[in-house]
């Protein structure tokens, strides 16, 4: 019976926060002079009130066509306690560029978490877990980050494992599941 209860060690859930976290739509468009459409559009993260991933609109007039064109949007992956994890896409243009990247937040403190952090007595475990399913032949080609991890049911973590040259959406990012 003891055999079975550490088969399924897991990270005993963290007490629930007191303030709520909140996803935050902000747009700017408009057609220039010269028929030119420009937009920019952004999703941002905030906690009790306090931006922690936040984007403010172009202002001026010559924002069309510079980098301040962009739209950046998050999905929500789970949460445990202050533990928010979240997928990130950022597009832009001028140049054109697109990123995707996984990362969760410690609400309580304001800024993205470590492993250690959200579990110290099995960080090293789990990293050196995820590490060996990375170095498998069907993740050739991918790169895996200590903090670039996700909450998920159960106690448990997953690794975003993520293009060498980065990902450029979030069918890019392959999750590697650990205990």
């Amino acid at each position: 019976m003891m055999l079975l209860l550490l088969a399924c060690v897991h990270t005993p859930p963290h007490a629930p926060v007191e303030g709520t976290w909140k996803k935050e739509f902000v747009r700017r468009e408009e057609i220039q002079a010269g028929g030119d459409y420009c937009s920019w559009e952004a999703e941002s993260l905030t906690y009790a009130g306090t931006p922690l991933w936040s984007a403010e609109p172009p202002e001026g007039e010559n924002w069309c066509g510079t980098p301040a064109e962009q739209s950046r949007y998050f999905d929500v992956l789970g949460q445990d306690g202050p533990f928010l994890s979240i997928r990130t896409q950022e597009s832009g243009c001028c140049p054109d560029h697109s990123d995707a990247a996984c990362v969760t937040w410690n609400l309580q403190a304001g800024r993205p978490a470590t492993l250690v952090e959200y579990d110290e007595r099995r960080a090293a475990k789990r990293w050196a877990q995820a590490q060996a399913i990375a170095a498998a032949p069907g993740f050739a080609g991918y790169t895996i980050a200590q903090d670039a991890f996700v909450v998920v049911p159960g106690g448990h973590v997953a690794f975003c494992a993520a293009p060498t040259a980065g990902a450029r959406s979030g069918a890019d990012i392959r999750e590697i599941q650990v205990k």
